[in-house]
């Protein structure tokens, strides 16, 4: 088993060297890994510096590709994000208040339907969709999930959620914000960059 090595080759801008990009091929297993494309070139490498956009595709099971632009060397390549909230995870927790990981994933009327739900039930087993998922989760995370925990954590969530900061609605919105940040950065990537077409 062994990885073949080949690398592909374009012009430049300047027609005085390539752009390259080194490729590998494993034998056995029907692997390629594409390596970034870099220019063989010292004119077009004082002008120029290579970026790259991901482009996904509308087909999930296609993946995702990724295509690279020459673009000028002063050409800002990072996106300054909006980060306004402090956002926690499973594995490492600021807070353990199941309510604020409630108010974080969920919308409010989401916890107002669950909340319903929960007071029709006396068994957790019994829960569906939404209201499941809550239990799952709360399992995962602190071992256990009753009616009464539920119906607590679900009802100081929803007596909690407009005054925290950085509740579901705003995360999305700060999400959305950023994607369209992105949009328009790559927007400006085609615009004044040359895409780097070594296919």
């Amino acid at each position: 088993m062994s990885w073949d090595r080949y690398t592909n080759k374009i012009k430049c801008p300047c027609g005085k060297g390539t752009i390259e990009q080194e490729i590998k091929d494993h034998d056995s297993s029907n692997r390629t890994e594409y390596g970034k494309p870099y220019i063989n070139c010292p004119f077009c490498e004082s002008k120029y510096k290579i970026v790259s956009i991901v482009c996904h595709d509308y087909k999930p099971w296609h993946g995702d590709t990724i295509a690279y632009y020459l673009v000028p060397k002063d050409f800002q390549e990072s996106v300054e994000y909006i980060n306004k909230y402090r956002v926690t995870n499973y594995c490492g927790r600021e807070m353990s208040d199941f309510a604020f990981e409630l108010i974080m994933k969920y919308s409010l009327k989401s916890l107002k339907d669950v909340m319903y739900e929960l007071e029709k039930n006396s068994n957790a087993g019994n829960l569906n969709g939404t209201a499941k998922s809550m239990v799952n989760m709360r399992k995962k995370l602190y071992g256990k999930a009753s009616i009464k925990d539920l119906s607590n954590d679900v009802q100081k969530a929803i007596d909690k959620y407009e005054s925290f900061n950085g509740n579901y609605q705003q995360l999305r919105e700060q999400e959305e914000q950023n994607r369209m940040l992105r949009e328009e950065h790559n927007d400006k990537i085609q615009k004044k960059g040359i895409l780097i077409d070594i296919w």
